[in-house]
């Protein structure tokens, strides 16, 4: 993408990393959501990429990129110790679509690490939208955004090339398909290219 500035480039490239009409609605409100839910826990934390695709970045980690099967996610990784009967287990996500990344894939970032860089807190990997996704959803959806929180308390600092990278064209071209009031990254405000 040349121009991060320009809406129409953006819904480009996101209509050909997700073709499926049905599937993009979805996904394209999974980033919604969580844009509204991170920049709560601040405005300058995040920032949305569009480059061959489309990610959400907080702080030093992408947490959301568009697929054509849908989202890829972080999720907090507390749901895999058997101490937390409140989340649901590594089986219920894979029933709902969800499957983790693998180490040694190309591309692949099965985990993140926190802060210290020798925890990890993180379990990623390939959310497929289907018929499930009503069931599925709220469940993956409350460890990814508990993902996104720890992110931003626990997590490494952001790349400083990081807000450099943010597509504003992307959140005007969100904003329009949803039909949402999404906010700018507090970093972007005022600042002309």
């Amino acid at each position: 993408m040349q121009n991060l500035h320009d809406e129409k480039e953006a819904q480009a490239v996101i209509e050909s990393a997700c073709p499926d009409l049905a599937t993009r609605k979805v996904a394209l409100s999974i980033f919604g959501e969580a844009i509204s839910e991170v920049n709560t826990y601040g405005r300058d934390t995040w920032a949305l990429r569009v480059e061959k695709t489309m990610r959400l970045t907080v702080k030093h980690y992408y947490v959301c990129t568009l697929w054509h099967g849908g989202v890829w996610l972080a999720l907090d990784d507390r749901f895999d110790s058997a101490f937390n009967k409140d989340y649901p287990n590594r089986q219920q996500l894979k029933e709902w679509g969800w499957v983790q990344d693998r180490a040694g894939k190309k591309g692949a970032y099965p985990t993140y690490k926190d802060r210290s860089r020798k925890v990890d807190f993180s379990v990623n990997g390939s959310y497929q939208i289907g018929p499930h996704h009503a069931e599925a959803w709220p469940h993956i959806r409350r460890l990814f955004f508990d993902f996104m929180f720890r992110a931003i308390d626990r997590g490494q600092k952001m790349d400083k090339r990081t807000p450099g990278l943010h597509s504003p064209g992307a959140v005007k071209y969100l904003r329009q398909y949803l039909g949402a009031d999404l906010p700018d990254p507090l970093y972007r405000a005022g600042r002309q290219k």
